[in-house]
């Protein structure tokens, strides 16, 4: 396969100028699409004239000017008058925020994990009984999305005089900052 044309974009994501790329062999160019299937992709699409897509297939290789070209394309080759036209669009910008997106949700989903079993831990496992008193707990918090964080209870009973003590903590805010200010508040009653 010999390139005929290229425009500014494809001649940028190759890391080259156009005129780099024009009349030269793609194997010369990018000697590793062998290896990563894409020649084989290509002789696909000649052999059985149907047109190929390959969507957001990550490619990583050095040039032969020796600058590093990766990332995430999406290429799609059809049949054309008496060639092929090869399309790529770089996906590596929209895979990469996709990738930061994934990792900020599991972040904060393992803080979340993190601070409901700090509060769990820090919550009476069971009340106390005490004769002529029903003592219940319901918790419901404000923020569904952080579920978690600066409320604690607990019911005792005072060792003097026989009567019972009720403590309701709500730190101000959600999440680990609040979970770890309600463990010294704890610790402090």
């Amino acid at each position: 396969f010999t390139i005929e044309y290229v425009n500014a974009g494809a001649a940028s994501a190759a890391g080259r100028r156009g005129d780099e790329l024009v009349g030269r062999r793609v194997l010369d160019l990018f000697p590793d699409w062998v290896e990563l299937g894409l020649l084989r992709a290509f002789a696909g699409v000649v052999e059985h004239q149907e047109p190929m897509v390959l969507e957001r297939q990550h490619y990583e290789t050095v040039s032969v000017t020796g600058s590093t070209v990766s990332g995430w394309w999406t290429l799609q080759v059809v049949p054309f008058e008496d060639g092929y036209l090869a399309v790529t669009r770089n996906e590596t910008a929209a895979v990469r925020a996709e990738q930061e997106l994934a990792s900020a949700r599991a972040e904060q989903e393992r803080t979340r994990m993190a601070v409901e079993l700090l509060q769990a831990a820090c919550l009476p496992a069971e009340l106390p009984r005490v004769d002529g008193l029903d003592i219940a707990v319901r918790y419901e918090p404000a923020q569904p999305e952080m579920p978690v964080g600066g409320d604690w209870y607990d019911v005792f009973e005072l060792a003097s005089g026989g009567g019972v003590g009720v403590v309701v903590a709500d730190v101000a805010g959600h999440g680990s900052e609040a979970a770890r200010t309600m463990v010294q508040v704890r610790n402090v009653v």
